[in-house]
């Protein structure tokens, strides 16, 4: 009898695990997450604090900075602990001497012009790292380019300064362009309309070689 008792108990586990198997179980994870935000990650030269948007949860979290060439995580800059959850904004530099050992940032004293990046850790590791963001310091952006621009409409009487006043084909375009110092190499911006003559760019005297030609 016991045997058999045991028999369908061995069944019936087996049975069970077979239906946990089938069917999906939901689990919660619990995991630490974290942002780094920057109001502008291109910094004058000269800048001696620097200001890093934090969000996120932490334990025992703490913040460090790198010059870009770095990959060692223990060859930081500086760094800062982070001693709140949720939202706030992190101020470098700490201006604690044993911490800033090398020459790129001295306590109280301006971020040496170059390429830089920041970690944020979740611990007191270095393992646990939650975001990372790059930043530049001394470097400018760069304009965009200005070119000059021509204008040209069929029927134009102009010098193709503006849309008010149009060449009359791309002929006069490229001579006024030539007159102007520019040649092989140069960037010019021309703006041809055809709303004088829907039917101007299929046509030879609007593009003005062949009328030059004859």
């Amino acid at each position: 009898m016991r045997s058999s008792i045991k028999s369908r108990f061995v069944s019936f586990l087996i049975a069970a695990v077979m239906l946990v198997a089938m069917f999906p179980v939901n689990m919660c994870v619990s995991a630490e997450a974290g942002k780094i935000a920057m109001d502008n990650v291109i910094l004058p030269s000269g800048t001696t604090a620097v200001n890093f948007n934090i969000d996120g949860s932490f334990s025992g979290g703490w913040m460090a900075v790198y010059a870009k060439e770095v990959t060692n995580l223990k060859q930081y800059i500086d760094y800062v602990d982070v001693k709140f959850d949720g939202s706030g904004v992190i101020t470098f530099p700490s201006n604690i001497p044993i911490r800033m050992r090398y020459d790129e940032w001295q306590p109280n004293g301006a971020l040496a012009d170059g390429s830089y990046y920041a970690v944020l850790f979740g611990d007191g590791s270095y393992d646990n790292i939650l975001a990372e963001i790059s930043f530049e310091v001394g470097a400018e952006e760069e304009e965009p380019a200005i070119y000059p621009t021509y204008y040209v409409e069929y029927g134009g009487t102009g010098d193709g300064s503006s849309e008010q006043s149009p060449l009359g084909s791309i002929y006069d375009a490229i001579t006024k362009i030539n007159e102007d110092g520019y040649g092989i190499g140069d960037t010019v911006t021309v703006k041809i309309s055809n709303k004088g003559n829907p039917q101007a760019f299929t046509e030879n005297k609007f593009v003005g070689f062949s009328e030059r030609a004859n």
